[in-house]
């Protein structure tokens, strides 16, 4: 049975937003209103308006510093089970694992993690139409930099998925927003390690798109991907020719 990822509603998404603009809002308003009587009265009778300016930045900032320490602190906890799941070869006990996450996250970067992971393991399980299915739901335009190495990741999946089914339709589409995303996500990311991670993934695209299927093989063969059932087929299907 698919596993569904649930969003926070559109009225709870206005909301905070809303909460949000009317406090900075207020805060500039306050803020240009000091600045004018500043000059006009003495700082003892524009107190108040500096007490009122504090309150208004230190709600702002508990409120959102709350929300993204929850989501923080919850990414860091799913990635980490994750990899130990993945590591003891565990993929049934992972997706259960998802599942329950599941049932409970409304973050959005986490369900966009949970919907990649969801793919990953359904092709470790070599069952690429359900990882298909994942994946595709994967909002690969609407991805912001802390996913960076999820949109590559299943930017490269699908790929290979489509590659190896031939399916050429589906191969154009992806490759199109490869080339889009290919710079932006390379320009964007500093950390060493994950633009590494991601030269990896997108020169092996490159090279299955120029159809040098041996150095793709070798690029693939020394990477993770070759634990997964559908990629080791591809490949001894590529060396025995």
């Amino acid at each position: 049975m698919m596993i569904d990822v649930k969003y926070f509603s559109k009225t709870t998404q206005k909301t905070y937003k809303t909460i949000n603009l009317i406090l900075i809002a207020s805060f500039v308003v306050l803020f240009i209103i000091d600045g004018i009587l500043t000059g006009l009265k003495s700082a003892e009778e524009t107190q108040w308006l500096t007490i009122i300016q504090l309150c208004i930045a230190s709600v702002l900032l508990v409120i959102n510093t709350v929300v993204f320490s929850i989501e923080a602190v919850r990414k860091v906890k799913v990635e980490k089970n994750l990899a130990n799941f993945i590591e003891a070869k565990q993929y049934n006990d992972a997706i259960e694992y998802l599942r329950n996450i599941a049932s409970i996250n409304r973050f959005y970067n986490i369900n966009q993690i949970i919907l990649y992971y969801l793919g990953y393991l359904e092709l470790l399980l070599d069952n690429p139409t359900q990882a298909i299915a994942y994946l595709e739901k994967f909002s690969i335009e609407k991805q912001y930099l802390p996913n960076a190495r999820y949109l590559a990741s299943t930017i490269f999946l699908l790929y290979l998925i489509h590659y190896n089914n031939n399916d050429s339709a589906a191969l154009e589409k992806i490759h199109e927003v490869y080339i889009a995303k290919k710079k932006v996500l390379l320009k964007a990311t500093r950390w060493a390690r994950l633009k590494n991670e991601m030269v990896y993934l997108f020169e092996t695209i490159d090279f299955l798109n120029n159809k040098d299927m041996n150095q793709a093989a070798e690029k693939i063969v020394k990477s993770r991907l070759i634990n997964i059932p559908m990629v080791e087929r591809f490949i001894k299907e590529k060396q025995s020719n």
